[in-house]
């Protein structure tokens, strides 16, 4: 699943190259999906707090959309709910192929805010293509875009929908696809007035305007802005390296540097912190 729009030549021999590019764990991550679950679910009844109300939306667009196939991407969608109803999450809903319109993202991700408060959690994981078009207003003079089976859910588009989210939810937002580095970001909010880069690379950025996003956001991409993000039929590099590693972690941090240490060396996870941070807590839970 190479993950951006180009000619399908160039695909074809992309294609050739991923099965040495894509993930490579080592003997402790190679777990089955059924027994990820179960592990997971039992470091979920470690840490569940019931007052916690967890909402997941997971959107995999393998074939039905205009920017093509885009080989595993429904896997993923598939296998991370699945995860996600075996720790416990309260709502999980599953978005595949054609059904993923523009549209239908936004109506999803609103209504799934409706029934947040605040210290619950909204996870959503995104596998596509992803894109870039011009803006000259962005810094870059580029929007980044996930690609829903109609066309562009830009990143501006996605911000606006973040700032929907009630004050002190934490949101885990996670896109598998080319280009999303930030495409989470409006050009109004990427002039960073601080920035610091941790001790391993996990970055966190303070935008002047984020009292408008009133949550708290992990946000993970699987490369950079004009970079590839890379998988086969079996799901993206990204999505499985974030599977295989949560049920590892001690942390969000420590599963964020799980991550970053089980991704390849061609492709590079962009894994930034928006206000808040809750890094500290139990990962998805």
């Amino acid at each position: 699943m190479k993950r951006s729009i180009i000619s399908l030549i160039l695909a074809a021999s992309m294609a050739t190259l991923t099965g040495c590019k894509s993930f490579n764990p080592t003997p402790e991550q190679i777990t089955a999906v059924g027994n990820l679950a179960l592990t997971a679910a039992q470091i979920a009844a470690m840490y569940r707090d019931d007052d916690v109300y967890r909402v997941a939306i997971c959107v995999g667009i393998y074939k039905g959309s205009v920017y093509g196939t885009c080989l595993g991407a429904d896997v993923d969608a598939i296998q991370d709910a699945e995860l996600l109803k075996a720790i416990g999450y309260n709502d999980v809903r599953l978005i595949l192929n054609e059904q993923a319109t523009r549209q239908h993202i936004i109506d999803t991700t609103y209504a799934a805010c409706a029934n947040l408060k605040a210290g619950d959690i909204l996870y959503v994981k995104g596998s596509s293509h992803g894109g870039q078009q011009l803006n000259p207003a962005e810094d870059d003079g580029k929007d980044e875009y996930f690609c829903a089976a109609d066309g562009p859910l830009v990143d501006n588009d996605i911000w606006r929908l973040l700032c929907q989210v009630p004050p002190g939810v934490r949101v885990v937002l996670a896109f598998d696809t080319c280009n999303s580095g930030s495409m989470y970001r409006a050009h109004d909010y990427a002039a960073a007035v601080q920035s610091r880069v941790l001790s391993e690379p996990v970055i966190s950025c303070y935008y002047r305007n984020a009292e408008t996003f009133r949550g708290s956001l992990l946000y993970i991409g699987g490369c950079a802005d004009g970079q590839l993000s890379w998988g086969d039929a079996t799901g993206g590099t990204l999505s499985k390296v974030m599977r295989a590693t949560a049920p590892r972690a001690s942390t969000y941090d420590h599963w964020c540097h799980l991550i970053r240490a089980a991704m390849p060396p061609e492709q590079i996870p962009v894994i930034t912190e928006v206000q808040q941070s809750f890094g500290h807590l139990p990962p998805l839970y």
